[in-house]
């Protein structure tokens, strides 16, 4: 094994097993070189080059060497990368989306968040159907109940009774 692959064995070594966590500076040239005999700043500097290359450390110079990784870019899924990145997209849009339009983004695919929009409706329905027992403002509680039979209806949500017409 060559000094520069005792030198970035040893550097790796200090970055995965979370000596040296991530944001954390490196060790700098000379601990290396103290801790692993026989090599030079130059073999040093190629190990922190080959960490940098694999996405492991960041490098400022004058400041040192931080860790940002404690994988090999090339070990990283592409496959896991590219899903992460497609659903961070799409929240992203979502968020925005609600921010144009002043407006409240359901994910339909999530039970908690359906779960909360269920128990919504059946509060609402509950509510605007004791105005209609009343005969306190039929008219518009009727309309009411339209809207939440037709939210129902458009998000796939059992329960509720088809408004009278």
């Amino acid at each position: 094994m060559s000094e520069v692959d005792e030198a970035y064995a040893w550097l790796k070594a200090h970055i995965t097993s979370g000596r040296v966590a991530i944001g954390r500076r490196l060790p700098s040239i000379s601990e290396t070189q103290q801790a692993v005999p026989g090599t030079s700043t130059r073999h040093v500097r190629a190990a922190v080059t080959r960490l940098r290359d694999e996405g492991m450390v960041w490098v400022e110079h004058g400041r040192g060497s931080f860790v940002v990784s404690t994988e090999r870019r090339q070990d990283k899924d592409v496959a896991e990368l590219l899903e992460l990145a497609g659903q961070q997209l799409a929240s992203a849009r979502r968020l925005i989306a609600a921010q144009n339009h002043d407006a409240l983004v359901i994910d339909l695919n999530d039970e908690a968040e359906l779960t909360v929009l269920s128990g919504a409706l059946d509060a609402y329905e509950s509510q605007c159907q004791s105005l209609i027992d009343d005969r306190w403002n039929e008219t518009e509680a009727r309309q009411h109940l339209a809207v939440v039979h037709h939210l129902r209806v458009r998000m796939g949500l059992a329960g509720g009774s088809e408004p009278e017409r």
